[in-house]
């Protein structure tokens, strides 16, 4: 894959409406956990029933069903994305028709949506990515439009289409865009039923969160010609599939996510060992925590040096599908402020089923 500028981003989360309030939030440790109200769960002490906590973003999801979150969530960032890199107007239908669009959801399987008829891959196109250009009210392309419905790690192979559609000259630049929440019903009751939720009764698990983000890539070429600045660029990313995922009966070694980041710390650019921040997707599940644990303990040191775990989940909760996104958000707008702890950020993501992947961020020019 060749490298990426990152020339715009977009975020909403519990801890913020727009992409710099949400990093600043996360950045000084900020969460805003409160009830769900909608979901009970035993008190310990009590033996009464009392809300779960989570991150929801109060005032805004209230009651909606999973598929309503998506809409609500997706418009809402990338109206801040296009705030952000005071990107041309709706009228502008030069640019817009030059622009793609990849859209990152959940896996729309039957465990976790069996209810939800309207989340079904062969109703999604009419119900959610329609309905989702309708809101936007910008003139993209219906065709420059795709919908990766591969959870958390959808967005490097996002990342792998929109290098193949620059190379094409398919557009001139692509939008990035992932959503998931982890409140609606349904989900919470595939998160229970999996013991995956943390509560009273169990300390260890995750906390249900939701959160949209947006970033824009564009070939670091055609950025410069036409004046845009990166944030940051993306100079590689890499994604395989783990041998013994969460969901089989093998432990989990963290070996194929071991490879993918020495893979992307192998890149020209930098000088070994790594030193910088790593953006993870840990989230207070003892599995995620021991792959995580067992990757970095395969490296060597000649190949990662002393580096900074920067965890987003402790202050907006696991945001799934969406999580991805976020880290990527949240490592350019590190390097754009300069509060990053080194010119070069790491991102470290892994899923259920075993999909793992690495990119590596550097500063942008």
């Amino acid at each position: 894959m060749d490298s990426l500028g990152i020339t715009s981003i977009g975020l909403i989360s519990s801890v913020g409406r727009d992409a710099a309030t949400s990093c600043a939030s996360i950045r000084a440790g900020i969460s805003r956990i409160g009830p769900v109200e909608h979901f009970p769960v035993l008190d310990m002490d009590s033996q009464n029933a009392r809300p779960l906590s989570g991150h929801p973003i109060r005032g805004l999801t209230d009651g909606y069903s999973a598929l309503a979150r998506w809409l609500v969530l997706s418009r809402l960032a990338f109206l801040d994305l296009v705030a952000f890199g005071a990107l041309p107007s709706n009228g502008d239908t030069a640019f817009w028709q030059n622009t793609g669009l990849v859209v990152v959801l959940p896996v729309l399987d039957d465990d976790r949506l069996e209810y939800a008829a309207h989340c079904h891959p062969e109703n999604i196109d009419a119900t959610f990515v329609q309905p989702l250009l309708e809101r936007l009210g910008y003139p993209l392309r219906r065709q420059n439009i795709e919908l990766l419905a591969q959870g958390r790690t959808g967005i490097l192979q996002a990342l792998m289409k929109a290098d193949g559609d620059f190379k094409s000259r398919r557009f001139a630049r692509c939008i990035l865009l992932a959503v998931d929440a982890y409140l609606d019903g349904s989900t919470l009751g595939w998160l229970a039923e999996a013991d995956r939720l943390k509560t009273e009764e169990r300390e260890t698990g995750l906390m249900p969160g939701e959160a949209a983000a947006a970033v824009m890539v564009e070939p670091l070429s055609s950025a410069k010609s036409q004046g845009a600045k990166s944030l940051a660029t993306i100079c590689h990313a890499v994604h395989a599939e783990e041998i013994a995922p969460f969901l089989s009966d093998t432990p989990n070694h963290g070996k194929s996510l071991s490879t993918t980041i020495k893979a992307v710390l192998k890149h020209p650019n930098i000088t070994a060992p790594f030193k910088g921040d790593i953006i993870a997707d840990l989230n207070g599940e003892n599995w995620r925590a021991y792959e995580f644990g067992a990757a970095v303990s395969r490296l060597p040191r000649e190949i990662l040096g002393d580096y900074q775990l920067v965890l987003p989940c402790t202050s907006v909760g696991d945001t799934g599908a969406a999580s991805t996104a976020l880290q990527l958000v949240i490592g350019a707008r590190a390097l754009q402020r300069g509060y990053a702890s080194s010119h070069f950020c790491l991102i470290a993501c892994s899923s259920l089923d075993g999909q793992v992947g690495a990119i590596l961020l550097q500063k942008g020019a």
